[in-house]
């Protein structure tokens, strides 16, 4: 199944996003907005394991509290902030000037299960998310990180126990962190090999 970036609901009042049916560009995003793409794919509309292929780029110099959310699902509408604020959800993001990025689960509101891996700054990053439900109690969070785009090449493998098996309503192109914190900014995209996000059960 294939989606399109362009059947996503854009809430960007600052302008920060371009979106293509293939890719989102997050310019000079910051910290003191609310800004994020997300498709609602109807309640309990993602279940069990799953995978989804993504390409990103963090650009230039970002900020030290610069973010940007690669790819999310969740059962709440917003950016990072405000998802973490709630919990229950399944993250990828980049943080940091030095192009860090993480997978991480949000459980409790404001309580993360994270792994990270810097793949650094202005160089494509070929992705990979899953879930495997059969691993763990309640599954596994998986992040695949390639250097090539035909994903042959395993750069390294991010995981996290999972600590609940739920369905899930919103999938996310993009987001932002808002904590109305001014001065903060980063740049890049988020596309796929294909067109939109790809996603398949195991």
């Amino acid at each position: 199944m294939s989606e399109n970036f362009l059947t996503y609901t854009k809430v960007d009042p600052s302008n920060w996003l371009t979106v293509t049916a293939q890719k989102v560009t997050f310019t000079s995003m910051g910290n003191n907005a609310t800004t994020y793409l997300y498709k609602d794919m109807g309640v309990g509309g993602i279940t069990g394991s799953y995978s989804y292929n993504i390409n990103t780029i963090l650009n230039g110099t970002p900020s030290s509290s610069g973010q940007a959310t690669v790819w999310a699902i969740s059962n709440t509408l917003g950016d990072d902030a405000g998802i973490f604020a709630v919990g229950h959800s399944h993250v990828v993001k980049w943080s940091s000037a030095s192009g860090l990025i993480y997978l991480e689960e949000y459980l409790n509101p404001s309580t993360p299960y994270a792994a990270s891996y810097t793949p650094g700054l202005n160089k494509e990053v070929f992705l990979t998310v899953s879930r495997n439900t059969s691993v763990g109690t309640y599954g596994t969070l998986y992040l695949y990180i390639y250097a090539d785009e035909d994903r042959t090449i395993l750069t390294t493998t991010l995981s996290v126990t999972l600590h609940e098996n739920i369905n899930y309503r919103y999938i996310y192109g993009c987001a932002g962190n808002n904590t109305s914190t001014a001065g903060q900014s980063i740049s890049g995209y988020n596309k796929s090999p294909f067109a939109g996000i790809i996603a398949s059960s195991f």
